[in-house]
């Protein structure tokens, strides 16, 4: 399936204006917080999982949530580390090659799977600190949730606004 390279670019687009000035384990706590409510209000059960500075900041698994959830977010995780690209961003790009990320990238499928739910937290000034992982939705769901929480967070007024809010 061939992606149409403007929402691509939108996918870009969300790592450039999706940024903190800094960012900390409260900023973790809420932006997990936002993302449960999501979740309960959708009432579907999802695997959450913030890290930073190479610390897991917060971590939430609903009732529902399997090993095989664990095990996708792993891989999920794997590909924006590399790429320092959300996972859905890579899922897109993949998918407009035509091949498989394996064929791709030569990456095992075991250890990589570019698809949905894994977003990289981004600072202002500096580069990759972190992510936000979810899985549980579809991978374009689990995308939609992070970005839908960050979005939300950065918008509410709190000292770690991204680039929109100065």
């Amino acid at each position: 399936m061939t992606q149409n390279p403007v929402q691509l670019q939108a996918l870009a687009d969300e790592e450039t204006t999706l940024r903190f000035r800094s960012f900390t384990a409260r900023d973790a706590l809420q932006i997990g917080q936002i993302l449960i409510r999501q979740a309960q209000a959708d009432d579907t059960p999802i695997l959450i999982r913030i890290e930073a500075f190479g610390l897991v900041l917060f971590q939430y698994a609903f009732d529902g949530i399997t090993p095989d959830n664990v095990r996708w977010m792993r891989r999920k995780v794997n590909v924006t580390q590399l790429f320092r690209h959300s996972s859905f961003y890579m899922q897109r790009l993949v998918e407009e090659s035509g091949r498989s990320m394996q064929e791709a990238l030569s990456l095992s499928p075991s250890d990589y799977d570019a698809s949905g739910g894994c977003f990289p937290i981004l600072l202002l000034e500096g580069g990759m600190i972190g992510h936000v992982s979810v899985s549980g939705y579809s991978p374009a769901g689990d995308h939609r949730a992070i970005v839908s929480a960050l979005q939300s967070y950065l918008q509410g007024g709190d000292e770690h606004l991204g680039s929109e809010n100065p």
